[in-house]
């Protein structure tokens, strides 16, 4: 888990877009485990992934898909004191979600 969130963070990261959502399907679904940066990024998600774990991904984003939503489902005591004027870009995932063809 750490080496994959290291990763994710990196400029360059090390680990294929498949790898890197098989890896976070292979999570609970209600993992928060970051992946909208990927899952934003890959065009051909229905080509390289299972339809399992599709599916699994995009429960994922229907439970946690906003901030909004992971903010809602942390204890409070978790929540990150930003400083004043900082502005944290939010991708929205729940607008994405990719159909797995027969």
């Amino acid at each position: 888990m750490a080496n994959y969130i290291e990763d994710y963070f990196s400029e360059h990261p090390k680990y294929r877009n498949k790898d890197a959502l098989s890896f976070v399907a292979s999570n609970s679904t209600n993992a928060r485990t970051p992946f909208a940066r990927i899952w934003n990024n890959t065009d051909h998600l229905p080509n390289s992934l299972s339809k399992s774990k599709v599916k699994k991904l995009n429960t994922m984003i229907k439970k946690n898909g906003t901030l909004q939503a992971i903010r809602n489902h942390t204890t409070k005591s978790y929540h990150t004191k930003l400083p004043e004027g900082f502005l944290l870009a939010e991708q929205d995932l729940s607008q994405k979600s990719v159909e797995q063809p027969i």
